[in-house]
């Protein structure tokens, strides 16, 4: 049975990402959809501002029967299907699962089935775009911070020497849960707020009324946070605004959901923060107000889509 260095469990946006700079080692492309799995055997195209470049690696997908060994399994999918994934990435016994995903719910799942050893989280800034089923975009400098809420495992900080390798700005934290809260609340901030207003990331810092939807996300969010004793590494509307001037030109994932009538990660974003200021005794009522919106959005569409 082969043995791969790194399995991508999820080969979108993010996986491609994870598969762009990783493709020195190693890799197999798992997907869900066969039709992905078969646009990706003549090459995944990686546009980034330095040209672009078409990357081959093999590729599966789940339905064929995935036997390979893989000594890292990436789990690089969207948040409502991160469980799932980790459930079926967890047949593979890696010895070391990451999760890639906004919000939550993945990585809970992987420390579940692998122990918080065996399971780590990575955080992206870097702006990437999923053109199509063979095609992304790379826009922009960001980073992809890797930890664990426990002890590290020592394959984590290789995957991290790989990243580098590559050609990616990459780094270990020692514990990665406060910086899961910072771009969660940036995600809950930018998201939705763009999705509903149908703007670009750059929009938000260009309307005084947008900016202020932000200002009160991010400070109810933080409250959040701080209930349950995180500590935020940096101020977290200082690095919302960051990310929004680094991401300028780009449409949030969100508002790219809606636009194709699909399902959104508004629950594993701003649900998992409501549902927990309610646990707390925290008040979120903008974040709840988004939610329910961008929910209403959600169901406005499909109705649509299933009456075109």
């Amino acid at each position: 049975m082969e043995e791969y260095d790194y399995c991508i469990v999820g080969m979108g946006a993010i996986g491609g990402l994870f598969a762009h700079f990783l493709s020195h080692r190693r890799v197999l492309g798992i997907t869900r959809r066969r039709s992905h799995a078969e646009a990706l055997r003549g090459g995944l195209v990686v546009e980034t501002p330095g040209g672009e470049r078409v990357l081959r690696i093999p590729v599966k997908w789940w339905g064929e029967g995935v036997e390979e060994g893989c000594r890292t399994v990436i789990v690089a999918v969207k948040s409502y299907d991160a469980a799932e994934a980790v459930r079926q990435a967890a047949r593979l016994e890696p010895r070391l699962m990451v999760v890639a995903q906004n919000g939550f719910g993945g990585l809970e799942e992987a420390e579940r089935l692998l122990g918080s050893g065996r399971a780590a989280a990575a955080v992206i800034t870097y702006g990437v775009t999923r053109i199509s089923d063979s095609r992304i975009r790379v826009a922009g400098i960001g980073e992809i911070l890797l930890g664990h809420r426990g002890k590290p495992h020592p394959l984590t900080r290789l995957l991290v020497e790989d990243l580098v390798k590559g050609g990616c700005s990459a780094r270990l934290v020692g514990d990665v849960e406060p910086y899961r809260w910072l771009k969660a609340i940036a995600n809950a901030a930018i998201n939705p707020v763009s999705a509903i207003l149908g703007v670009h990331n750059g929009f938000l810092i260009e309307s005084p009324e947008a900016q202020r939807l932000l200002d009160l996300v991010v400070g109810e969010a933080t409250r959040v946070a701080e209930a349950l004793g995180v500590a935020l590494p940096e101020d977290p509307l200082a690095y919302t605004l960051d990310v929004v001037r680094k991401t300028y030109s780009n449409y949030s994932s969100m508002l790219q959901d809606l636009e194709r009538r699909g399902r959104t990660e508004i629950n594993e974003i701003t649900g998992y923060i409501v549902e927990a200021g309610r646990r707390l005794g925290v008040p979120t009522p903008i974040n709840e107000a988004l939610l329910l919106l961008v929910r209403g959005a959600e169901r406005w569409r499909r109705l649509r889509r299933g009456s075109s």
